[in-house]
């Protein structure tokens, strides 16, 4: 009877050092997979800026690179009435 108590009481013990073990296991791969989705969250956050910055700058562009056009077609026009 005593061994198949000690037998109990080690399976006991066996299953508890599992449990644990896949307890650490399981906390880490969740802890992992929040940082993983964090790291995630700053990368999208910085791809968003990035791309706002740059439409910014594309409009800024495109405003400066049509002012220029019509100051060019000013000149051009001025010069030909000055002739």
């Amino acid at each position: 009877m005593n061994d198949k108590m000690d037998k109990l009481e080690k399976e006991k013990n066996a299953e508890r050092a599992l449990r644990s073990r896949l307890e650490e296991e399981y906390n880490t791969m969740t802890k992992s997979h929040e940082e993983e989705i964090t790291l995630r969250l700053k990368f999208e956050e910085k791809l968003n800026l990035l791309t706002s910055d740059y439409r910014r700058l594309d409009i800024i562009y495109q405003r400066l690179k049509q002012h220029y056009e019509n100051l060019t077609n000013d000149l051009s026009r001025s010069l030909e009435h000055q002739s």
